[in-house]
């Protein structure tokens, strides 16, 4: 049986809609969920604008394009019900970050399992919690990644995105330097503001792809995680010492990786493509017990913290849409 705070839940709420891949975004007004056993339903406070979730809307990523649907992966709030089971009624009442499998975070409420659910310390506010899954889950996976695969230097494509900030700050605080790459000047001087340390390579200098491959070479970087493809993945390839693997995670500048064997074959590179869905499926228990557990650490340590450009109302998501898009780094 479900339970549920001192709290009124309609039965009617606003949520952002889409009926086709390409669509125009609607605010529609559609029941509130009703959670399930292991299930709970949360009053959502934020929300984040992804990548993936532009993704969604255009009906490219990987195990959601279906329609009509709901959008929104990931966001923060309040347990306002809950559909029964010990982990469920636990988190009644709590603030919590949470990961909205099949989408819906985009809303007044949403659905979610009680395991995809994180109850946020009084220091971590629900703006700040509402972007605590997404990106950071996904760093902790590239960080597993490059423990086992014991890398001495990492690149990041797309360097001053969300994921890449963060990353290049765990990785600093494990002690591996990180090469980030970016296309525009400010990008360059926000990244050394931030931290002198990294290396810093500008996609559109004269100069790219030589600079890259001294660094690589210098540096020993055999690991790349790519979130832009299309040339900028050929350079990569074309730059790192044998026995490289770089894993593409995005497609942010729409263009095919059109690849020569030759690198691939004489020496020994490796090109595979990531999803956290797909990764998470190859690790054992203690292997995701590690996972969490460096989570919570770099969680405690700030280094998950997001600039938020701007902020809007639900009403205002095709705005913010527009503004992402445009902003895509």
């Amino acid at each position: 049986m479900g339970n549920s705070v001192s709290v009124t839940v309609p039965e009617k709420m606003m949520a952002a809609t889409i009926n086709e891949a390409s669509g125009p975004i609607e605010l529609s007004e559609v029941a509130v969920p009703r959670p399930r056993s292991g299930q709970v339903l949360v009053k959502v406070d934020s929300s984040p604008i992804n990548p993936s979730d532009v993704a969604h809307t255009h009906g490219k990523y990987a195990h959601t394009a279906k329609f009509p649907a709901m959008l929104g992966f990931e966001g923060s709030g309040v347990v306002v019900r809950s559909g029964g089971g010990v982990m469920a009624n636990y988190m009644l009442g709590k603030r919590v970050s949470f990961y909205a499998v099949h989408s819906g975070a985009w809303a007044e409420y949403v659905v979610v399992d009680a395991m995809s659910t994180v109850s946020l310390p009084e220091n971590i506010s629900l703006e700040e919690g509402s972007m605590g899954f997404v990106n950071p889950m996904t760093i902790m996976m590239f960080l597993d990644i490059a423990l086992k695969l014991r890398a001495r230097t990492v690149i990041l494509t797309a360097g001053a995105s969300a994921v890449s900030r963060m990353f290049a700050r765990v990785l600093n605080e494990q002690g591996i330097p990180v090469v980030l790459i970016v296309r525009r000047k400010e990008q360059e001087d926000l990244l050394r503001n931030e931290n002198p340390k990294y290396f810093i390579l500008n996609q559109t200098s004269e100069n790219f792809a030589e600079d890259l491959k001294q660094i690589a070479q210098i540096q020993g970087a055999k690991l790349c995680f790519d979130a832009v493809g299309g040339e900028l993945t050929v350079q990569i390839v074309n730059a790192l010492p044998a026995k490289s693997t770089i894993f593409i995670y995005g497609s942010l500048s729409g263009k095919k990786v059109e690849l020569e064997v030759g690198p691939l074959l004489f020496n020994a590179q490796s090109v595979r493509g990531f999803h956290a869905k797909h990764y998470l499926s190859t690790l054992g228990k203690l292997d995701m017990l590690r996972l969490f557990l460096r989570y919570r650490k770099y969680r405690s340590l700030g280094l998950f913290k997001t600039q938020v450009s701007r902020k809007f109302g639900l009403d205002e998501i095709k705005e913010a849409l527009k503004k992402k898009k445009k902003n895509m780094t």
